[in-house]
């Protein structure tokens, strides 16, 4: 009989597929606390395996990548779960800690960017009105080796303050990637921000959300609907 599997080590989730041609049994477990995972090194919190029924050939194969690990500035907003929802098992996304943006002195912001891969904005003026703020994230992302995204859903601030068009121009020279809605969209927004050369730029249609507005967060949708019949 053979018996295979990968560890995960703390913080760095994987994506372990296996394929065999005899009977087989994959399992992922939970081993945080067994001694045989640990050592004063630190603990293998989780283990993907494949058990093989006994045979005299055995035709083995498997894949294995990191699940990405995404933080959003705004994840429960319903673009961002229309988003990630459907990509569960692919990616682990987490809300953007705001209290590190505010207190820049903060503990845990080396911890936090260790586990992270990808900075995924929204809203810049959602974030922070100041632009010193906006400038020390980019910078302790930056040396961290976080990647950026930015899906820019607006050419302009919601308030259309001009004084807030300098976060987005901070972020658009930033963005490692830029997500549009249409490729208009892209279009107007490439002639008026400057971004990286190396910027990867893809349009992915806005999704729609209806089923997400009519529970939670959006009664006020169902009551404007009960008034306009």
């Amino acid at each position: 009989a053979v018996g295979f599997q990968f560890a995960e080590s703390p913080g760095r989730p994987l994506r372990v597929t296996f394929t065999s041609d005899r009977p087989h049994r994959i399992t992922v477990i939970a081993t945080k606390g067994l001694k045989e995972y640990r050592s004063f090194w630190g603990e293998l919190p989780r283990v993907h395996q494949i058990d093989i029924e006994p045979a005299a050939e055995i035709d083995l194969a498997w894949t294995v990548a990191p699940v990405l690990r995404v933080a959003t500035s705004l994840s429960h907003h319903h673009y961002n779960r229309s988003l990630y929802d459907p990509l569960a098992g692919d990616v682990v996304e987490s809300q953007f800690p705001f209290e590190l943006l505010t207190d820049p002195r903060a503990a845990g912001w080396e911890d936090f960017l260790d586990d992270l891969d990808i900075f995924h904005l929204h809203w810049p003026e959602w974030v922070s009105y100041s632009p010193e703020i906006h400038r020390q994230l980019v910078a302790r992302l930056r040396a961290a080796g976080v990647r950026i995204v930015w899906t820019q859903h607006n050419l302009v601030p919601h308030s259309r303050d001009p004084e807030l068009v300098e976060l987005y121009h901070l972020w658009a020279e930033a963005a490692d990637g830029v997500i549009h809605h249409s490729r208009h969209g892209e279009e107007r927004v490439r002639a008026r921000y400057a971004f990286r050369p190396d910027a990867i730029h893809r349009v992915i249609p806005h999704p729609h959300f209806g089923r997400l507005m009519a529970t939670g967060l959006s009664a006020d949708r169902i009551e404007v609907e009960r008034e306009l019949g």
